[in-house]
């Protein structure tokens, strides 16, 4: 018989990555190179062990949804873009395209809540030199994961609670009243 004798390793993230209606409506995008793909599972984990819903796309795009759609209504829905910024990143025209959206979005509503977060994750000076992250870099305090990993991340954590803090405590068009709540689970 077929697979009898075997040990079958089962994925953790297995689980995890099954399709969620509800992650569609989330405050945090998480904007990262399929290539950076472990490297954002692991802050999408940080991020969401404390309450706060991320679109990711592995969980929320299902078998058959028109995904760049999916992407967009993501993007124009959160309050939060966090691009995680490799030189991959800025080599996919995907995610130089998610950040673009999101960035033309804050400069048509200049006194929104929007935010963004740039982590900067072993990009080369190179790309510290293209056009669209020197902009993003002119207007938005970075955060440097290398080399002090968890220093970058407790920073990163610590920003996010508090602007998705400050947002469900006023009325805001930005948090979809669909959205699941945010419960924060730390004092920051």
């Amino acid at each position: 018989r077929i697979g009898q004798g075997r040990r079958v390793s089962r994925d953790a993230d297995a689980n995890k990555r099954k399709y969620d209606p509800s992650r569609r409506h989330r405050p945090v995008f998480l904007s990262y190179s399929t290539t950076d793909s472990r490297f954002a599972n692991g802050i999408r984990r940080n991020i969401e062990i404390r309450g706060i819903g991320v679109w990711y796309a592995p969980t929320t795009i299902d078998v058959g949804d028109q995904w760049r759609r999916r992407i967009e209504a993501g993007i124009d829905e959160s309050l939060i873009f966090v691009p995680l910024m490799t030189d991959q990143y800025l080599a996919s025209a995907f995610c130089v395209g998610e950040l673009t959206r999101f960035y033309r979005r804050v400069y048509r509503n200049r006194h929104s809540e929007l935010t963004i977060l740039p982590v900067l994750a072993g990009l080369s000076a190179e790309g510290r030199h293209d056009q669209l992250v020197k902009r993003i870099l002119q207007d938005y305090q970075a955060i440097e994961l290398a080399p002090r990993m968890t220093d970058g991340l407790t920073v990163l954590l610590a920003r996010i609670q508090q602007r998705v803090l400050e947002a469900t405590r006023r009325p805001n068009r930005l948090l979809k009243p669909t959205a699941p709540r945010v419960i924060l689970n730390r004092r920051i």
